[in-house]
């Protein structure tokens, strides 16, 4: 993976350089992410947070881990939520530029991969929010560098993988597609003496202590996770041959990346690198496209077959950049990084400014001009979740009331928004099982509570009365804030 332009190696005035421009890069992230209300996953992941476990409803443990020692450590703030992706992307960037030395390539190819990475449309998107994507590419990279060291002999490396791994798996179930990139590399004949080396067993008995517990704690919770990754992946739609869902599949990589990366990445692979003469080159790149192909396979068969979101293949997108940036510099096309550079930079103008630019030029919101719409109207909701709260009672008598609806995503907001203490926020279950975190951990059915709860929902008022008949009808709420996506509550009082 030798560069072409050898002349041009960063000396060390120019890493720093890099190191505060990916400090500047997550800076404005963290400024720009915490002018925006809290997602609906992020308030659920916060949730989750406030009560430390192995595992939880719908993903494993490690992003409310994250959210949780960021809350320690700043503050129960929205802001403290939004450093776990600005420090988990400036570490991919290290890491990043890391890999791309010990790969062999030069301090410019490190330079331009992680430049174009932490530009690209999908970083800077996922860069503001705090998802399990941002953790789950963290241990990608770092088990991407680790298992390239133990590739070239250094079998020990085989430990840290193993950790990595087992630590990604704990950030997402999709982390296991690293594990056949890892197979399918062993099987090059120039790596096929690590399957007689006692390192690589020791590195998977390490990424399987890692992953343990949160397996255990799904046997003991009817697997709430497990059952949840298998219903998304069948999309809720059945199964059959979606020509188009592939082709939509395709079309948001190809946009993600930043619409040049990919294309220029498929160039990089009809020049066949991995047959380069260089041994070093040529198993450097096939390490890169071994480290990629068993996710873009798995999640384009999911799309063909049901469906698949554009950020599930999101870790092998990493290789397509790497391939991309290799082309770019060992070719001397500038004007080709120039282009994609110039392309990330525009969509991140357009995406941070938004809000400076779309009342001026008169743009209405709504579910297609606003990228944040899903954001929009929560901090409404909350507000008069606040104005009804605490017009009731006193500060002593609010500590004993409770919060609850049948949406987790209404539970969590308020939670996350008032700071209420596990416990006081309740899941409305409406079915025999539950059907999220709240409902699992802090269920109201039916009948007289023990304390006041404000319930948020819904559901009409026969259903209300029905499963409460004591309750009193407080307020129709109905935000348009979004006009093509209003949100319309009731509240109603449940008295003891």
């Amino acid at each position: 993976m030798n560069a072409g332009l050898d002349a041009t190696r960063l000396d060390r005035r120019e890493v720093v350089a890099l190191v505060v421009m990916l400090a500047a890069l997550s800076l404005m992230r963290w400024q720009v992410g915490s002018q925006l209300p809290l997602s609906e996953d992020e308030a659920y992941y916060t949730a989750w947070s406030l009560t430390p476990d192995w595992g939880y409803w719908t993903k494993p443990p490690m992003i409310a881990w994250a959210i949780g020692l960021c809350r320690e450590l700043f503050g129960p703030t929205l802001e403290a939520v939004r450093v776990v992706p600005a420090l988990a992307f400036f570490l991919c960037g290290v890491t990043l530029f890391r890999l791309v030395l010990d790969l062999g390539g030069s301090s410019l190819q490190a330079w331009v991969s992680t430049v174009l990475w932490m530009t690209t449309p999908l970083v800077s998107f996922y860069g503001l929010i705090a998802t399990t994507d941002s953790m789950l590419m963290l241990f990608w990279l770092l088990a991407m560098r680790s298992a390239w060291q133990a590739l070239q002999g250094r079998s020990a490396h085989w430990i840290w993988t193993g950790l990595w791994v087992g630590l990604g798996l704990l950030s997402k179930y999709s982390m296991v597609l690293f594990g056949v990139g890892v197979v399918a590399a062993l099987l090059h004949p120039a790596w096929r003496w690590h399957w007689r080396s006692p390192w690589l067993y020791a590195g998977g008995v390490v990424a399987s202590l890692v992953f343990a517990p949160n397996l255990w704690w799904n046997f003991t919770q009817g697997a709430p996770t497990l059952h949840h990754t298998a219903q998304i992946s069948g999309g809720g739609i059945g199964y059959g041959l979606r020509w188009m869902s592939l082709l939509e599949f395709w079309l948001a990589q190809w946009a993600v990346t930043g619409l040049v990366a990919l294309v220029v990445c498929g160039l990089w692979l009809k020049s066949k690198p991995w047959r380069s003469d260089a041994a070093g080159n040529a198993h450097a790149a096939l390490w890169v496209v071994h480290a990629a192909w068993p996710m873009l396979l798995v999640i384009s068969i999911q799309a063909l077959f049901t469906r698949a979101h554009a950020n599930w293949a999101a870790p092998a997108l990493i290789s397509v950049l790497l391939g991309a940036a290799w082309w770019m510099v060992q070719g001397r096309h500038v004007r080709w990084f120039q282009l994609a550079l110039a392309l990330h930079v525009l969509f991140m103008a357009a995406l941070y400014g938004y809000d400076l630019y779309a009342k001026p030029l008169n743009i209405r919101p709504s579910v297609f001009s606003d990228p944040f719409w899903t954001l929009r109207s929560w901090p409404d909701l909350n507000r008069a979740v606040i104005n009804a709260w605490w017009t009731q009672a006193s500060d002593v008598q609010r500590a004993d009331w409770r919060i609850a609806s049948e949406d987790r995503g209404i539970v969590a907001q308020v939670q996350a928004t008032l700071n209420l203490p596990a416990g006081q926020a309740l899941g409305w279950q409406l079915a025999d099982a539950p059907d999220n975190h709240f409902e699992q951990r802090f269920p109201i059915r039916s009948g007289t509570p023990s304390q006041q709860v404000l319930l948020i929902t819904r559901m009409p008022e026969a259903t209300v009365l029905q499963r409460f008949p004591q309750a009193q009808h407080a307020q129709h709420v109905i935000i348009r804030r979004i006009p093509d996506a209003p949100v319309d509550v009731q509240f109603w009082w449940l008295k003891p």
